[in-house]
């Protein structure tokens, strides 16, 4: 987990009382800052526990329509897996979410739409993605062998940027989720 500092999450403009929660980076005291996320906060029996759940801030695919189209997936509960190379969060010295962090999901344009909780997590080889995990997915198609075609030319990509080479055993970050709260 990031390290908290402690900053005021509320404004006066998005309630009548002010919150003091310890938030771990800026940019999720930023999308916290939205009506949406604070009133989410807000309705949990403790918000500064709650709030030092929030892990990150991210967006799904590598363009605006893929963000839009991913965020529309999980908001219909169509997408309920996401997966990332091991490698990005090294080279961005990122630490892994945990089974019960939260997220907030953006949209293509960097609006905050959903927050999300992790529900499993692992860490696996490429070649070890089963078929249940890649139909909830959402997106790729509905077949472990779909899915297992975009991903690698996804990936294929994602591994060139970071100096890396595409193989069977590259290690996903493979998440599983559910929406707790749309805005």
């Amino acid at each position: 987990m990031n390290a908290f500092t402690s900053v005021p999450a509320a404004s006066s403009r998005a309630t009548s009382t002010s919150l003091k929660i310890p938030m771990p980076c800026p940019a999720i005291t930023a999308s916290i800052a939205c009506s949406s996320s604070l009133q989410f906060l807000q309705s949990r029996a403790n918000p500064s526990a709650t709030a030092k759940l929030f892990c990150e801030v991210f967006r799904i695919g590598d363009s605006e329509q893929s963000a839009d189209e991913g965020a529309r997936l999980i908001l219909s509960g169509a997408k309920t897996t996401t997966s990332s190379l091991l490698w990005e969060y090294d080279k961005q010295g990122k630490p892994l979410p945990l089974v019960g962090s939260l997220s907030i999901l953006e949209d293509g344009r960097g609006k905050p739409v959903c927050i999300v909780e992790t529900t499993w997590l692992e860490v696996l080889p490429f070649q070890d993605v089963d078929a249940d995990f890649a139909v909830a997915y959402g997106e790729w198609g509905d077949t472990l062998a779909s899915w297992r075609q975009h991903a690698w030319t996804y990936y294929s990509k994602q591994c060139g940027l970071l100096g890396r080479k595409p193989s069977l055993q590259m290690p996903l970050v493979c998440e599983r989720f559910r929406v707790v709260h749309a805005r």
